[in-house]
């Protein structure tokens, strides 16, 4: 009987679940993609200022707080029905994209934000790794936002988990190599200090 009221509750609570997990995403994804355009406007003139590092800082905390917005709503409206949404391909996917999404932004967070500051940073040899992996990192997050909005706004699909995860992966490596040559011709058209 306490099984039934708690998914009741659930239940009941899903709009407001969903409003406050819609919320949470346009918060997360917004930032993002501002955050990954606005590092590419501010490379290129090959050097980023103290104010456009604190921009892209408060941009990723905004991303942080969207996620965990999104975590705890997701949570209420997958309780409201575990077992459709544990048999639902396009949840498991949208789950697995989720997570990619907190690998990238922890590897952004620990590995890349603290070599902004770096004199040099788009410019010198020795940072040339952590830039690469800068343009690779927002390659990840462009595609995974977009994946993850185009999943929530579809009534159904139809695939299964392992196609839908196919076509991601693909779109994901062809945009992760195009990072990768955008990178290297744009840092490497002219000598760079070391």
């Amino acid at each position: 009987m306490e099984i039934l009221e708690f998914a009741e509750f659930f239940t009941e609570i899903k709009p407001l679940s969903t409003i406050v997990h819609v919320f949470g995403a346009v918060c997360a994804m917004g930032a993002a993609l501002v955050s990954d355009a606005l590092f590419t406007f501010y490379a290129a003139d090959r050097k980023l200022s103290r104010m456009e590092v604190r921009t892209l800082a408060i941009l990723s905390r905004i991303v942080w707080y969207g996620l965990f917005i999104i975590a705890v709503s997701g949570v209420a409206i997958f309780l409201s029905d575990p077992t459709r949404y544990l048999l639902s391909a396009k949840f498991l996917v949208k789950m697995t994209i989720t997570a990619i999404l907190v690998i990238n932004g922890a590897v952004l967070g620990s590995f890349v934000s603290p070599h902004l500051m770096h004199k040099g940073f788009l410019t010198a040899r020795r940072e040339s790794s952590v830039r690469y992996v800068a343009f690779a990192c927002g390659a990840i997050s462009v595609i995974s936002w977009i994946s993850v909005l185009s999943l929530g706004i579809l009534d159904s699909v139809r695939s299964s988990y392992g196609a839908l995860m196919g076509a991601y992966a693909a779109i994901l490596s062809i945009g992760i190599v195009s990072s990768l040559i955008v990178c290297a011709f744009v840092f490497g058209k002219k000598p760079v200090t070391s």
